[in-house]
């Protein structure tokens, strides 16, 4: 089951019965369950966290409530997976097909001309918190700090949060990362964030799933994803990303510290 991930009512494109859509954020819960789809909040959840947790709330409530498919998918209500053969969002049998000689099928890439840690930072994170992510992947997962440091200092990694994967191993990655983030929470500050940048689990999430695949060997297939809002991602788009945060750069201390959070405190 691929599980379809939106803060708002959509027109979903044309999907198989595969794909089911679950909803996140206080903004459609009422409706969606007025319409009878899935939302974050039912049964055992971290519903409320969405605002840092983002598609994250919705793999928790996947984790402790689908206790019946042989396979987990996460994609979004505007992002899918598509096939290279046929460009059109991939299939019941095509992913089953792929999961025959894959263990995960992931984002393609995207390829930065800086590393990973300092993308985050300069983009929606802060390094403090990386800081702290270490720091507690240190303390409860020792033997995965080799694939954290190589990720983070690498200058690639698949985003978003979007996988294909068998039902154990989706369990085994999902109790590695919530335990990860979970004790994060008593020391991360947010004061003085903006709404972008609570969305640090989220965020954080998108790294830690390339750690976790890093470690384990796991045999990937990379997928080209469609925007169904925009297409597929160009390197005309991957360019644009670039140049943001080159201009975000600017207003950023090496530290990862921003004027704006000096002149605050």
């Amino acid at each position: 089951m691929i599980y379809v991930v939106a803060h708002k009512m959509f027109t979903p494109p044309d999907l198989d019965e595969s794909y089911r859509t679950i909803f996140v954020g206080d903004r459609v819960r009422a409706e969606a369950k007025k319409d009878g789809f899935l939302v974050d909040s039912d049964g055992d959840s971290i519903s409320d966290k969405n605002p840092y947790y983002c598609e994250l709330t919705a793999l928790y409530w996947i984790w402790k409530n689908d206790k019946s498919n042989d396979w987990i998918g996460l994609n979004h209500y505007r992002r899918y997976f598509i096939s290279s053969d046929t460009g059109k969002i991939l299939t019941k049998d095509e992913i089953e097909n792929l999961l025959q000689s894959h263990d995960v099928i992931l984002w393609d890439k995207i390829i930065w001309n800086e590393s990973v840690e300092r993308s985050y930072y300069c983009g929606a994170g802060y390094k403090k918190d990386l800081l702290i992510l270490k720091k507690y992947m240190r303390k409860f997962y020792p033997d995965y700090m080799d694939a954290l440091e190589e990720i983070l200092k690498g200058k690639s990694a698949s985003y978003a949060n979007m996988f294909i994967m068998n039902r154990q191993l989706c369990n085994d990655y999902c109790e590695w990362l919530f335990r990860i983030l979970s004790a994060m929470e008593c020391e991360v500050d947010m004061t003085g964030y903006t709404v972008q940048e609570k969305r640090i689990y989220g965020y954080l999430g998108e790294i830690l799933l390339n750690v976790w695949i890093k470690k384990h060997g796991l045999n990937t297939a990379y997928c080209t994803a469609i925007n169904t809002e925009v297409g597929t991602l160009s390197w005309k788009d991957i360019a644009r990303i670039n140049i943001k945060n080159a201009v975000k750069r600017i207003i950023y201390f090496p530290s990862g510290i921003k004027y704006k959070r000096l002149y605050k405190r």
